[in-house]
Parts: C-alpha cells; sequence; structure tokens
C-alpha cells in the first residue's frame, strides 16, 4: 500500500485491520475497488476534526477532474475501548472451491454505522437492541443494495476464548410489508445475535483464561451491553457477515 504521509493514519489504524488483519484489510480493499490496492492513496477525511472517514483517491485521475474520495474505513474512538480481534470467515477456506465460491458469491458492501452528529462510528449494544438508532445515518432508509438482494444473512461471531456461533435472520420482511427491512431493523438484528452471545450463547473455549480483557458472562465477567459498542459489519463472504465490536472504556488495555 503506498501512503500520502507517516504521520496521516494507516488503514492500519482502521477498524478493519484492528479486527482482522492488514492481510484480510488488504483483500476487502481490493474487493471494493474491484482492483489491487497498490498505487492507491489511502488519507483521512480531514475536513472535520472529529471525523475519521479512511478514504483513498487515485493518483491516476485526469488533471481536470477531482477524484472521487471512496469511504473503506474508520478509525476507531479510542473512548469506546479496545477492538474485538477476529479471524474473519471464508467459505471453503484453503481449500480447491474456495476460488470459485468467491467468484459466485462474492462479498457484499461494508457498513459502518456513522452517527450524524459527529461522523465517528459506532452505537452501543442496548441502544441498538431497544431501537434507540435514530443518531445513525440512514437508520430510517432501506439496506444497501446488495443486501437487498438475500433474503437471509448469517451472522459469525468469533469471540476471544470463546467457541465460534454463527445465527442467522432474515432480510426481507414478511408477507403483509413486503420488501427489504430498513438499516434500523439490520441493525437491531446484528444487536440482537451479538447480545445473545455475550448473556447465554457464548461458550468457553479452552483458551479461556488467557484472555481477560474479552471475558463475558456473569459474576466478574459480566461486560455490560452499555460497554459493547457495535461499529458496523464486514461481509467476509458472500452469505455471511461479522460485526465490527469495541469493547468498553473500563476493561484493561492490551
Amino acid at each position: 500500500m503506498a501512503f500520502l504521509s507517516p504521520t496521516v493514519p494507516r488503514m492500519r489504524d482502521g477498524f478493519l485491520t484492528k479486527t482482522f488483519g492488514e492481510s484480510f484489510s488488504e483483500y476487502l480493499v481490493s474487493h471494493s475497488l474491484r482492483r489491487p490496492v497498490d498505487g492507491l492513496d489511502l488519507i483521512v477525511d480531514n475536513r472535520s476534526h472529529s471525523i475519521r472517514r479512511i478514504l483513498h483517491q487515485a493518483r491516476e485521475a485526469a488533471s481536470n477532474q477531482e477524484a472521487t474520495l471512496l469511504v473503506l474505513d474508520y478509525v476507531p474512538d479510542d473512548a469506546h475501548g479496545i477492538v474485538l480481534k477476529q479471524t474473519p470467515f471464508r467459505a471453503y477456506e484453503r481449500t480447491a472451491r474456495e476460488g470459485a465460491e468467491l467468484s459466485r458469491n462474492p462479498p457484499a458492501s461494508t457498513i459502518f454505522f456513522e452517527t450524524k452528529d459527529d461522523g465517528l462510528v459506532g452505537i452501543s449494544l442496548s441502544d441498538a437492541f431497544h431501537k434507540n438508532c435514530g443518531n445513525i445515518k440512514g437508520s430510517d432508509g432501506l439496506i444497501p443494495l446488495d443486501y437487498q438482494r438475500k433474503t437471509t444473512i448469517k451472522i459469525y461471531i468469533k469471540w476471544v476464548g470463546y467457541e465460534d456461533k454463527f445465527y442467522q435472520f432474515h432480510l426481507q420482511n414478511e408477507r403483509k410489508e413486503p420488501g427489504p427491512i430498513t438499516m434500523q431493523k439490520f441493525i437491531r438484528h446484528v444487536a440482537r445475535r451479538v447480545k445473545d452471545f455475550v448473556e447465554k450463547d457464548a461458550k468457553k473455549a479452552n483458551d479461556h483464561n488467557r484472555h481477560y480483557q474479552y471475558r463475558i458472562g456473569e459474576g466478574e465477567d459480566r461486560l455490560p451491553l452499555e460497554e459493547i459498542w457495535l461499529a458496523g459489519v464486514v461481509s467476509t463472504s458472500g452469505g455471511t457477515i461479522m460485526p465490527l465490536l469495541q469493547l468498553g472504556p473500563r476493561r484493561p488495555q492490551l
């Protein structure tokens, strides 16, 4: 990757790299741009100090044209705590079928839950679950077009120290109100599955005790829903999304 300056926040400072690592972050960016990321400048939108969008600008843009800036990622707000590291789910990963599956059913767009007032991303799990999504841009609109074409979608949660878990929900309304769901309903669906995982479905993995900062559950391990921040979702394969999460400011830092 090429960058404007070492002092400018880079892709490695964004949610995608902090969650999935640099290699998968580059893959997602390349998929969004429909070409390799080499030869692109990745910059941050500095028109407002509170906006932390990571954008790209093509070097080969004509001199008489203003390059279109595409939002690729956001820099996490440190006040919301540490970013939950995850390993991306890939259908048929490391098998002969992986390439064919990606061609047949490519990842959908990444969705960030950007706030209206300050341009940061993230909504507490509590607010999302209780439909308090009014401060999220586009919450009253429909889900993105590439999601509207799907009937259902799986959400994969890979939480450090716990066994992986799949959930599924519908992207289309019931028969009385046919058509794709709104973003507010989508956010609530995601929040509900994360809430279910945190409060009742999480099963400790063999290495659980090594990861105190990520612990959830009952008693001293319990992390309140108000301290879990949902920043968006990433489509890691055609029919599967994974949540971008931050764990509250009172958790031990890495």
